[in-house]
């Protein structure tokens, strides 16, 4: 291999060990994490892996700014599910409602 072609795989190496430092913050799983690397990392600018690669070293240096922030998407993942089962008991309720109706006018 060429010095340029050497070159070549460190970057690509870097690039996806910046990616899999970034989502092992968020507890991302190996194999997601690899599905996900192999689907974006060559579509990534050198800037935006620059910028991933700061903020997993923000992160890293602030582990109470990471639990903040898990704890933020954890309060909002639980309000749309809350919202998700209201609005699935409304609609249960008005598919219930409309059934019994149609029941007893077709009686």
């Amino acid at each position: 291999m060429t010095e340029q072609g050497r070159e070549v795989a460190r970057r690509i190496q870097s690039r996806h060990e910046t990616l899999s430092r970034f989502f092992s913050l968020f507890g991302i799983d190996a194999e997601t994490q690899q599905q996900d690397i192999e689907g974006i990392e060559h579509h990534l600018s050198a800037n935006t892996v620059t910028m991933l690669a700061d903020l997993t070293h923000f992160f890293q240096e602030r582990p109470e700014m990471l639990r903040k922030f898990q704890q933020t998407r954890g309060k909002k993942r639980k309000k749309i599910q809350s919202l998700t089962i209201q609005i699935y008991e409304e609609i249960s309720h008005y598919v219930y409602t409309c059934s019994r109706r149609r029941n007893a006018g077709g009686s």
